[in-house]
């Protein structure tokens, strides 16, 4: 790169006869006394300057100030500036130079470019550079690329005669008419001096980072041989095409950045506008100005990856729009989250972004419910009936269904009432002051009980579904029981104290039908088969014997062959005999049989349901007479069993047939004992057991 910008320097002086540029060659001659100026130049004096630079320097880079004479050459004297670094900021000055001329030329040493990065790495070419300067001028001094151009052309100007001052402003609009920076902020800001400082700084930094983009490529000599000694001989550029691959990078990186406002500049910087112009004057789209604004334009350049894209007129320059910009660009500020139509596509919705004064186009969300902005703080609002929303510190928050209903409901009482949601038909219950979701049976309740009255009849009601019934009681309606079902009346605090036959038992109203021991369903049976009259008992939906079978057949018995204990107990009977499948008739009288598995268990849950707190199921079936309570009138007796011949166990149990075989050898019986057990025991075929028939 050093031997680069060597060469290049010769080659200006040969094409342009730029000699102004080049060094003194009598490295040998004597320099004068620093304290003796030359008295015939009136640009004579004493100076001191302070400089900067956007580029990238370390420890050993210097900065020289070299003394001109009048006729801009080299006097061969040469100061070092003194380095200051302040925090992050290092400047260099100069203080109480000595010159023949008021205008010097800056020679850099060390100065670096980026060539290229490779995360987390960057890599830098080393870049000499010569800056004509006026040390008159009391503004800080920029050293950069564009200073350099700048420089180049200002000595070719002087060469042709023009005044050092012209020259160096005649530079600065050309430069300036290059990238097409042709607005008032510009105008009068050198490359070479920042002022305002940020705006000449980053304009260098501009010129700077488009040669950046060359090095990536291995172009950065032959593209500032060209761009240089164009600019330097003619003040303008007509190789545009080779930054073409530059500015399409720029162009997509500032797609979507706004500037609508000065301040708003300031927040996002210059230097992103600085680009926008570059990238306006090498596209060549024209003019962007106040008249123009919000103008937009087709690229018409083939050679650019965005050939026939839109860019837009923004505040200062053009710029790759977005759709977005193109839809809001001519409403300027407005209310923090104030929505609008686009201008060109009405169907899109924007909201204006208060706090980065920028429009954004809606979401899908914000477009269907609207912006959550202060005014709407603690409102609902729903998507259909899929999605539901709250309004918080300007987000919408995801709420559940049953939050988005109960929003709207007021419970104005500590009573217990039944109300709907916000969607008109969701039931909810307001409870002691607090809405309750209604789910299962308790909505169902509600939604099929709706328009009943109820009255003080404990009648029973049909719902809307026409099958469930209702009844009221206290003057709320209720789902009825199933003991209610099958009386087909309501047990209610209207008729408190009634008796109701339900089934084959009796049951007293007690706040629910209850079993009443008091008044048994009691009945009889005559077998017409020898005349034996049979008590009958209600136990729930069954009729059962309150005795045991005594029909005679030749495989029964009397409890040790005695006739007394048949006419109190009944017979024994096989139990192959009782529980084969064959006509009940040969056991039972007509209209009753053997009880099944199933018949004793229904048995089973009835007494286990209806007997006196904590009593077992033997004593309150078994009789008085053989220590029990007798509780149902059951009256079962420990009458003993027969089993192979033998007679045994009377006062200890009581055995009862079951139909149905559980195998060719063994079959199943119910036994009702002393300890208090009543169990389902499989036993051999020729064991014996009382029969108790119950009705079909």
């Amino acid at each position: 790169m050093k031997k680069f910008f060597s060469q290049f320097s010769l080659t200006l002086v040969l094409v342009a006869g730029l000699v102004a540029c080049s060094s003194d060659s009598s490295g040998d001659s004597k320099l004068p006394d620093p304290n003796s100026p030359d008295e015939t130049s009136s640009e004579a004096g004493t100076y001191q300057q302070t400089l900067g630079s956007d580029m990238k320097f370390d420890e050993k880079s210097a900065v020289w100030i070299y003394e001109l004479d009048s006729e801009f050459k080299e006097t061969g004297r040469k100061f070092l500036a003194d380095r200051k670094t302040e925090g992050s900021i290092t400047t260099f000055m100069t203080d109480s130079l000595t010159l023949k001329n008021r205008y010097a030329l800056v020679k850099t040493e060390g100065f670096r470019i980026r060539s290229y990065e490779v995360f987390p790495a960057e890599y830098f070419t080393e870049v000499p550079l010569t800056i004509l300067v006026d040390m008159k001028d009391t503004l800080p001094i920029c050293i950069s690329l564009a200073g350099y151009l700048e420089t180049n052309r200002a000595l070719a100007h002087i060469t042709l005669g023009k005044e050092p001052a012209e020259a160096m402003q005649l530079a600065h609009e050309e430069l300036l008419k290059v990238f097409y920076w042709d607005v008032d902020e510009l105008k009068n800001v050198s490359f070479i001096h920042n002022e305002p400082w940020k705006l000449g700084w980053h304009a260098a930094d501009v010129v700077g980072q488009l040669f950046e983009r060359f090095m990536l490529g291995g172009e950065l000599d032959l593209a500032l041989q060209n761009f240089i000694l164009e600019f330097a001989i003619k003040g303008s550029i007509t190789d545009y095409p080779r930054f073409i691959p530059v500015l399409d990078y720029y162009a997509d990186e500032l797609r979507n950045t706004r500037f609508s406002k000065s301040d708003n500049r300031d927040y996002y910087g210059k230097k992103p506008v600085l680009m926008q112009l570059f990238m306006a004057g090498l596209y060549g789209l024209g003019e962007c100005g106040s008249k123009n604004f919000c103008e937009m334009k087709n690229l018409d350049y083939e050679k650019s990856e965005y050939n026939d894209s839109v860019f837009i007129c923004d505040t200062l320059g053009w710029m790759l729009s977005s759709q977005t910009y193109r839809n809001t660009c001519k409403y300027g500020e407005a209310e923090d989250k104030e929505v609008r139509p686009g201008l060109i596509d009405t169907t899109i919705l924007y909201y204006y972004h208060g706090t980065f004064h920028i429009w954004q186009e809606c979401s899908e969300l914000q477009t269907a419910i609207g912006m959550c902005k202060e005014s709407r703080f603690g409102e609902y609002a729903s998507v259909g009936d899929t999605a539901f929303y709250y309004c918080f510190n300007n987000l919408w928050l995801e709420k559940n269904r049953d939050e988005y209903n109960m929003s709207a409901i007021v419970c104005d009482s500590a009573e217990n009432y039944t109300t709907v949601g916000r969607d008109s038909t969701t039931l909810y219950r307001c409870f002691f002051g607090t809405p309750k979701v209604l789910e299962g049976d308790e909505a169902t309740f509600i939604e099929n009980t709706a328009g009943l009255k109820c009255d003080t009849v404990p009648d029973l009601l049909l719902g809307k579904d026409s099958v469930t019934q209702y009844v009221c009681d206290m003057g709320k309606l209720r789902t009825i029981s199933d003991l209610e079902a099958k009386a087909n009346r309501g047990c209610t605090s209207y008729n408190y104290d009634d008796v109701a036959q339900i089934e084959y038992s009796i049951y007293r109203c007690r706040g629910q039908w209850k079993y009443y021991k008091d008044s048994l369903y009691r009945d009889t049976v005559t077998d017409a088969r020898d005349a034996q009259k049979y008590p009958l008992i209600g136990m729930g939906s069954q009729l059962w014997f309150a005795a045991n079978l005594n029909y005679a057949t030749d495989s029964s018995w009397c409890y040790n062959d005695s006739t007394a204990n048949c006419d109190k107990y009944g017979r024994l009977y096989r139990l192959a005999e009782a529980a084969a499948v064959k006509e009940d008739s040969l056991l039972c009288p007509k209209g009753f049989h053997v009880p099944n598995k199933e018949e004793f268990e229904t048995f089973t849950e009835f007494v286990t349901q209806w007997r006196p707190s904590n009593e077992s199921l033997s004593p309150v079936l078994k009789s008085k007479s053989s220590g029990g309570i007798d509780y149902f009138g059951f009256n079962a007796e420990l009458a003993g069993v027969r089993n192979d011949g033998v007679f045994n166990y009377m006062g200890n149990a009581y055995y009862m047939c079951s139909k149905g075989a559980t195998t060719a050898n063994s079959v199943r019986r119910w036994r009702l004992a002393t300890d208090l057990s009543f169990t389902y025991d499989t036993v051999p075929v020729s064991n014996t057991c009382y029969i108790r028939c119950v009705k079909d």
